[in-house]
């Protein structure tokens, strides 16, 4: 897994659904949880998000969606 980067959507600036926390951090308002969205490229010998799946385990991160564009996995 390479260049992790943070990215901030479109739909966090409707200000009736999220507020920001800071750092990239918002608070979907509709579904009472915080959000983030990751980028992320996977290697050339990679199938899978490890070890990303390591550390959402540890600070108890859950993953509700997964977006794909040109063959990148965006989360």
């Amino acid at each position: 897994m390479k260049n992790i980067k943070q990215v901030i959507l479109d739909r966090y600036q409707d200000k009736q659904n999220y507020e920001e926390i800071g750092n990239g951090i918002f608070k979907d308002l509709k579904n009472k949880r915080y959000v983030i969205t990751l980028k992320f490229e996977l290697e050339a010998d990679e199938d899978s998000q490890y070890p990303l799946e390591d550390i959402l385990d540890k600070y108890y991160v859950n993953c509700t969606s997964h977006i794909v564009e040109d063959g990148k996995i965006w989360k």
